[in-house]
């Protein structure tokens, strides 16, 4: 079953009887090197160490700190200061409710 639809060169699809596009085909040509390494870097290692030392001591920190918790109940950040007579003011129902709902 064929299945082309004759957009092949379009795609970038040519290909010969062996399977292999007509870009493979080109000869390769030489490759020449820009610049040559004839120093050593002599600072690298150094370098690398410290940068090293400080990521692992950052890790340690990094460890050592609290985990938050969403379960736990944190310290209260101000006082709460109730006055009752204002109750006063609620019908039984509110109460009811209050006590009910929210205490």
């Amino acid at each position: 079953m064929e299945f082309k639809t004759g957009d092949d060169a379009a795609m970038g699809l040519e290909h010969d009887n062996a399977g292999t596009t007509t870009q493979d085909t080109a000869p390769a040509a030489k490759e020449k090197v820009a610049v040559t390494m004839d120093k050593a870097d002599k600072g690298s290692d150094a370098l690398v160490a410290e940068k090293t030392a400080e990521a692992m001591g950052e890790a340690l920190k990094a460890a050592a700190a609290p985990v938050d918790d969403s379960k736990k109940v944190n310290d209260r950040r101000f006082t709460i200061v109730q006055d009752d007579s204002r109750d006063d003011l609620l019908t039984e129902f509110g109460k009811e409710t209050l006590i009910d709902r929210y205490l």
